[in-house]
């Protein structure tokens, strides 16, 4: 069976498709649940489900951050001052063409840092996001 590969991966995002420079990218999806208990009866009756939560991370090459965010953010402002934004990951496999899509809706950015270490030299910027929903296999 084939896997999918990270080479094969396309995102879009920022008006750019493929957006080309991202290092890495994860997302956590999260929901409340707890157990309604009832009297008489030692087990849980029943689950109450409550919130939802989205977050993510998006480390992006420092020189790709500048030129295609950066450069889009009115000056004295910053990327936690973006407009929310949408992004799109296409995943396709090798050998059997077969394709997914996962969409990230409401994208607003929380908290950003500067990580650069000695290895292969690449300085990145790492996004921390919320995210309003998350549509996966769309």
């Amino acid at each position: 069976m084939a896997e999918y590969n990270v080479n094969n991966i396309e995102v879009s995002m920022f008006g750019e498709s493929p957006f080309y420079g991202i290092r890495e990218m994860t997302y956590d999806m999260e929901q409340e649940k707890t157990h309604v208990h009832v009297v008489g009866q030692s087990n849980p009756y029943s689950t109450q489900y409550s919130n939802k939560k989205f977050t993510g991370k998006i480390t992006i090459i420092h020189s790709e951050f500048v030129k295609k965010i950066q450069a889009k953010i009115p000056k004295g402002l910053s990327v936690l001052d973006m407009a929310p934004f949408d992004i799109s990951i296409v995943y396709l496999a090798d050998a059997t063409n077969l394709q997914t899509t996962d969409k990230w809706t409401g994208v607003e950015v929380t908290k950003t840092a500067k990580k650069f270490a000695a290895g292969d030299g690449v300085e990145a910027i790492e996004m921390e996001v919320i995210m309003l929903n998350v549509q996966e296999g769309v």
